[in-house]
């Protein structure tokens, strides 16, 4: 990350457009890992999620919403 941020000061004369760069990513990564766990806990076995600590935010918002129907 030092060396990718410098390189970008270098060519950009500041360090803004890495962290833009650096925060997109993360946040692009952040949306795929969720995806990701939605679909791997559909297909893998109730335990082997539960081992993998695997979250799925649909799983959340269901829960959620059967508690204020209740």
């Amino acid at each position: 990350m030092p060396f990718l941020l410098g390189a970008l000061k270098q060519r950009t004369g500041r360090y803004s457009g890495g962290l833009l760069m650096f925060g997109a990513a993360f946040f692009l990564a952040a949306l795929i890992l969720l995806q990701l766990g939605t679909r791997w806990r559909s297909s893998w076995e109730e335990a082997s999620v539960g081992r993998a600590g695997i979250f799925s935010y649909r799983d959340l918002v269901r829960n959620l919403a059967e508690e204020t129907t209740d």
